[in-house]
């Protein structure tokens, strides 16, 4: 017996989506013997209700009835090189428990950004502006500590580790502001920008690390 296929069709989305009476999830692991969920909803269990259905062109589904909104989870992926968890590249949210966080269950229409309204400038009007959270993020940025794993020292409230917390100084709005960015932040004020690509809130090293694990 494997994992309910309520809700189940080739349309349903990537990683875990709330419906009614519970969530279904979905990934790619093209070349896995076996696909698990684990999480708060099935109390973390390892066995057959938790193994995902396979499908066609790689990829695993199914629904887990009683999953709501802030359950944590994990896929677990066996494989030919080993099995362990793994983290849903589609999780609207991460624990902030580094390096190892769990995900999150999130509704699509709770999430804190939306997209229903944007539409992309026209080429020859794009102007993009490049922007690194941690040399960014303000007040004080110079001298506030950077974020470190719990345990390791430092401070976990030091500079930003969230995309979403520059987003408050730099709010890209260009149906509304006439293709400019509204910026609040330092040095940004009247910049003719119509585009800000946030850039890797960590070292190249840890996000490498962090890239490899995400993958089923």
């Amino acid at each position: 017996m494997a994992a309910r296929q309520d809700h189940i069709s080739d349309s349903t989305p990537m990683g875990g989506t709330l419906v009614p009476g519970g969530a279904t999830f979905r990934t790619w692991a093209p070349a896995a013997h076996g696909v698990y969920v684990l999480g708060d909803f099935n109390s973390w269990m390892r066995d057959d209700n938790a193994l995902l259905v396979r499908q066609g062109g790689g990829r695993w589904a199914g629904f887990f009835p009683g999953a709501t909104d802030g359950m944590k989870y994990k896929f677990y992926v066996i494989g030919n090189a080993g099995e362990g968890h793994k983290r849903d590249p589609y999780a609207r949210e991460l624990t902030n428990e580094w390096p190892n966080p769990d995900c999150i269950l999130r509704a699509a229409t709770a999430y804190s950004w939306q997209d229903r309204t944007w539409r992309t400038p026209p080429f020859h009007e794009l102007i993009v502006y490049q922007l690194h959270v941690g040399t960014f993020f303000g007040p004080n940025r110079e001298t506030r500590p950077a974020p470190s794993a719990k345990g390791q020292g430092g401070s976990v409230e030091g500079r930003a580790q969230r995309f979403d917390q520059p987003a408050q100084s730099v709010h890209p709005n260009v149906a509304g502001n006439g293709g400019r960015i509204e910026a609040n932040g330092p040095g940004l004020n009247g910049l003719a920008a119509s585009a800000a690509v946030v850039v890797p809130a960590n070292s190249l090293p840890v996000l490498s690390r962090t890239t490899s694990s995400a993958r089923p």
